[in-house]
């Protein structure tokens, strides 16, 4: 009887734990319900992800491939966009850049239209002063100087004061001085026989930085004391024709257009009608006499007579030229009358 007591208790106790849970509905099929566990089971951990090695199953990769799935992209970073810099921050950043150049030109109007002097600067150091000067209200006859003459500390110093970006587009320069002249300059560069071009503005001379107006003055001075060109037949310049002009001045107004051929871009010998429309704003010296004589006979092919007009404007016109696929406005001035 003794034997047989703790057996009974034991029964009795489990009976009791079973009487007190509440069970769920008896599944078909089954003879008893299941029991439902007292404390579930907790969550597995995350486990980090790996990339598969090929030795792994389809089954491990498919389970990877589901925890990978899970992975939640933080709020934002689907929406993110690349910061654009803004434009004032881009020509900041450009200040201190430069061009390539081994060609430079300068423009000066002189205060109350007193006339417009030119230096030009060439890559084999050659200079031209070309100055046109306006005297009591009568235009005088244009002179040429030239000559290889100007220092080299002269030329090295103008020509990295061109080449810098924040020159050419009109950064960092000083503020306006009160009271300062009213002359007018203007910068050009250009590389390569005229494959590579930049110019600035014509802006106060007093808005340049005082390096930049050092450099020009120093060339100025030394240009000056160069003896004159008495080979120099004239200038010409080039400006650029848009295309739908050119059509409204060829079609429409009956101008014609002289066709010139361009050596194409390897060549290192221009003609000058074709090296001042390669580089616009560049006045071009002419000293060759058979040159300037195919000049003088594209103003006429153009409707220009050069030898109508008297007085300084014997000699000058214009007329429109193509050089490739490009139309320009040649403009020619002869030295002297």
């Amino acid at each position: 009887m003794s034997g047989k007591l703790p057996f009974s208790v034991s029964t009795l106790l489990a009976t009791a734990l079973l009487g007190a849970q509440e069970l769920p509905p008896p599944i078909p099929g089954e003879e008893a319900p299941r029991a439902i566990p007292v404390n579930p089971p907790a969550a597995p951990k995350a486990v980090p992800v790996t990339p598969a090695t090929p030795s792994e199953g389809p089954k491990v990769k498919h389970q990877k491939n589901k925890e990978l799935r899970a992975v939640q992209i933080p709020l934002g970073i689907r929406d993110a966009k690349p910061i654009v810099p803004k434009t004032e921050e881009l020509m900041r950043a450009s200040e201190k850049g430069i061009v390539d150049g081994d060609t430079m030109w300068m423009t000066i109007d002189h205060a109350r239209s007193q006339g417009v002097t030119t230096v030009d600067l060439g890559r084999d150091g050659l200079c031209f002063l070309i100055e046109r000067k306006v005297v009591d209200g009568k235009v005088a006859p244009l002179v040429v100087r030239g000559g290889k003459g100007i220092p080299a500390n002269v030329r090295e110093a103008i020509l990295q004061q061109a080449r810098k970006k924040a020159v050419l587009f009109g950064l960092g320069r000083d503020r306006l001085l009160v009271g300062s002249g009213s002359q007018r300059m203007r910068l050009g560069v250009s590389a390569r026989y005229g494959r590579s071009v930049h110019s600035s503005q014509s802006i106060l001379f007093d808005e340049f930085p005082a390096e930049v107006r050092k450099a020009a003055t120093d060339l100025l001075e030394a240009a000056r004391i160069l003896p004159v060109a008495s080979i120099a037949k004239g200038v010409v310049s080039a400006e650029f024709v848009p295309p739908q002009q050119a059509r409204r001045l060829t079609i429409l107004s009956g101008r014609r257009l002289i066709a010139v051929r361009d050596p194409g871009k390897a060549a290192t010998v221009l003609h000058p009608a074709v090296a001042a429309a390669r580089m616009p704003g560049r006045s071009v010296v002419v000293l060759d006499e058979l040159q300037w004589e195919q000049i003088q006979g594209y103003l006429t092919a153009g409707g220009t007579d050069p030898a109508a007009a008297t007085g300084p404007d014997r000699g000058t016109g214009q007329c429109l030229i193509a050089v490739g696929a490009q139309t320009y406005r040649l403009t020619v001035s002869p030295v002297g009358w």
